[in-house]
């Protein structure tokens, strides 16, 4: 919580220095100003002051409002950094009498805070448009005739909470539903908040239908919303979770095995670390598939062929794609091909309400066709 605060505190300190201070305004029009980054740049503090960042007691609209100002001013600053760089650039061809010519700091304040507020709020209301079906064909070595052209769906990080209800997992199980899947898998992340608040808006999931059943692995933020409460809840809807554990598929006489490992954060609430040798333990040589909510885990080469997971939310915002690939093992979004082993790292299905807004990343459902 802590680094969310120092976050948002840079953030308005940013925008003061490299907004407020270089307007020519008059002193009213600047306490106007500054009263306007406050505002944006104090979600965490209202949150934390009304039920918690997790499940904060405020009305969904009003939640919105703030996540739209919050990315309003993360924009805002984004582009202010550039300014800024041009402004050194053009200080020093000045002084080398090179080029004579300023940015106006006035006309640049308006723009970068009506692109900035346009953006906020566009790309923070994208999270209710229903996620774009994304199709990736996966090679596998020795996979059984049987197994070709079977079909995975992949759902991550819904995130139900304060924002998204239950309307939304309705249409996301319609259009999995629509896609005819063969397996559906959840790679966590399924929830903000408590069982005893919103296991009712998990209620479509008991239409979600695949042919050979719905496999899950639980991701942080079951662990911070009670996981052993979710577990059991979200099993009663035929969901499937495993837990450094496996599961083979028979087609005919042809095996496919599944396998999943909890969160990291699982350890710190009282519960088994992942421990993917254990996962795959006992199993015969058969292509596996590996469910993992973090993709960090790929790092460490386990023996299987495709690894799913999420976590990362594609980097919500493209030019944060490099940041978020660096506290994630180096992954961020798509396919990766890491010798015989392939890592997808979907953007998610849906978004944290705690930061719930998309600049140029589509959420997602994956569907995966295996090839041989």
């Amino acid at each position: 919580m802590s680094v969310l605060y120092i976050q948002s505190f840079v953030l308005i300190a940013y925008a003061i220095c490299s907004l407020l201070i270089p307007l020519k305004i008059s002193s009213k029009g600047k306490f106007f100003v500054l009263l306007a980054i406050l505002v944006c740049g104090f979600k965490y503090v209202i949150y934390g002051l009304t039920g918690g960042i997790l499940e904060p007691k405020l009305p969904p609209y009003a939640v919105v409002v703030l996540e739209s100002l919050f990315a309003s001013l993360l924009l805002c600053v984004v582009m202010l950094i550039a300014k800024d760089i041009i402004s050194l650039i053009l200080f020093v061809l000045r002084k080398a009498d090179i080029l004579s010519w300023r940015i106006p700091q006035n006309k640049v304040a308006v723009a970068v805070s009506f692109i900035a507020l346009s953006f906020g709020f566009y790309g923070t209301f994208t999270q209710f448009v229903t996620p774009k079906e994304q199709a990736v064909e996966v090679k596998i070595k020795n996979l059984p005739q049987e197994f070709d052209g079977f079909r995975i769906v992949q759902l991550t990080d819904i995130h139900v909470g304060p924002i998204l209800k239950k309307d939304y997992v309705q249409r996301i199980v319609e259009k999995t539903n629509h896609l005819h899947p063969d397996l559906v898998v959840i790679t966590g992340d399924f929830v903000d908040g408590s069982v005893a608040n919103l296991a009712g808006e998990f209620e479509p999931l008991t239409d979600l239908h695949a042919n050979y059943g719905i496999y899950a692995v639980t991701g942080n933020h079951e662990y911070y919303s009670g996981a052993a409460q979710w577990i059991a809840a979200l099993s009663q809807l035929n969901i499937k979770f495993l837990n450094n554990e496996n599961d083979i598929i028979t087609k005919g006489e042809a095996k496919l095995a599944i396998a999943g490992i909890p969160d990291p954060r699982a350890e710190n609430f009282g519960f088994a670390k992942p421990d993917y040798k254990k996962a795959l333990s006992g199993l015969p040589n058969i292509p596996v598939i590996m469910l993992a909510h973090e993709p960090a885990v790929a790092n460490e080469h386990p023996k299987v062929d495709l690894l799913l997971s999420g976590h990362t939310h594609g980097g919500t915002m493209f030019f944060l794609k490099p940041l978020i690939a660096e506290f994630n093992g180096g992954f961020v979004s798509g396919k990766y091909q890491l010798g015989d082993l392939t890592l997808y790292v979907s953007n998610g299905s849906g978004i944290w309400s705690g930061f719930s807004c998309r600049v140029g990343v589509d959420s997602e459902i994956t569907v995966f066709t295996l090839k041989k």
